[in-house]
This record gives C-alpha cells, structure tokens and sequence, in this order.
C-alpha cells in the first residue's frame, strides 16, 4: 500500500541543490508506484486475507481502535527532515488517494496471523519514537510508512512466526523488498534496538488498543 499523504509543497520544502531534487523526484516516482499498487482491484486474489465470519467484527474493532489512536496521535503540522535524513524514508511527498482507515484495514486484512500483542507492541513503538525524535512524530505524510514499519518490527518481536519482508511490501505499497528492509533496519536504529517493552507499560498500551 501507498505511503503517501498530504505533503507541503515541494518548493518549500527546506532542500537545496542537485541531489535533494535528485531525491525529491525518486520518491515521488515510487510513491505513484505503491499508490498503483494499493488501489488495484484483485487484492483477494493476490494476498491472504482473513476469512469472512466471525474474524470480520474483530477486525472492525480493531482497525477503528487502531485509526481513533493514530489519528488522536498525529500533529497537523508536517516539518519535512532533510531529503537525505533516515527521518526523510517516512515521509511522502505527495498526496495519498486513500483514506488511513483503508490502509490500517488493508494491512490487518492481508496481515490475519498478527495477534493482539502484534498491534499493541506497534502503537508502543510509535509513541516511543515520537517522544525521542521530533522528525518522527505522526503526521499525515509519515504515518503510512511508520505504523507499516512498526507492524513488521512488531511482528518479529511478538510472534514466532511472521510475514516475510517481502510480502508485507507487497500489502503495504513498498516498491521493493530492499526498501521495506531498509526501514526496519533505520526503525530498530531509533528505537536503539530494543523492542523490550514493561508488562506494566503493555497493560497501558493494551487497554488503548482493546
């Protein structure tokens, strides 16, 4: 799926020079290409999904938990980091043509083997990296990217078993295995490799998510 939002218009954007237009420009030719791929028709076709019945009201509940927590969450100010900052691999530059609820669906959709912990340890990491680094904090041009990323650092934290990095680019609009793989990598960076997180802290967070 995309990870493309509302972003401030290019020429404001505080980069100058060759290479940061260089930059500016691959990543609005790759977000075009994961919006394609996020609004393709055969999705059921493509991806497992959760089966229909009795998943489909807990997957309700969850994506509308999901989007009141990270839509409370978000600032409605974007600071764009610098073109060549890791900060910059969340951001977007152009504007999604879908909303953050079809794309929370979309990935606990495509996602069915994610349990509970799996979203709970995510919404953990985010408002860990937003407290530590302002360039991280949650607005509509990142928020796609970073709860994505989250979901796979998660995953791998919480569960046995997982997605592999490729399938989970294919869900989420990644152009590409490498790139999925290289948020994490620049994720776990932030959040300096440790995915611990207290019981006492998880029970917090758990009871936002359920």
């Amino acid at each position: 799926m995309a990870v493309t939002l509302v972003m401030a218009p290019h020429d404001s954007r505080a980069h100058e020079g060759k290479a940061a237009d260089t930059i500016v420009a691959a990543r609005q030719k790759t977000d075009q290409a994961q919006e394609q791929q996020v609004l393709e028709h055969d999705e059921r076709a493509q991806f497992k999904a959760v089966p229909e019945g009795e998943s489909d009201a807990y997957r309700e509940r969850l994506v509308a938990k999901l989007c009141t927590i990270l839509d409370l969450s978000r600032s409605q100010n974007v600071n764009m980091p610098p073109a060549d900052s890791l900060e910059s691999m969340f951001y977007s530059v152009t504007k999604q043509a879908f909303s953050l609820e079809f794309y929370i669906r979309r990935v606990v959709l495509y996602l069915p083997d994610c349990s509970a912990s799996v979203f709970v340890a995510a919404v953990y990491y985010l408002a860990k990296l937003q407290a530590a680094n302002p360039m991280l904090a949650l607005n509509e041009m990142n928020i796609h990217r970073l709860f994505l990323t989250a979901v796979v650092v998660a995953t791998k934290f919480a569960e046995d078993l997982g997605y592999s990095n490729g399938y989970v680019a294919k869900v989420g609009g990644i152009q590409s295995v490498k790139e999925m793989n290289r948020m994490e990598v620049v994720f776990l960076k932030f959040l300096e490799y440790n995915c611990f997180i207290e019981p006492e802290v998880y029970d917090e967070f758990a009871k936002l998510v359920f």
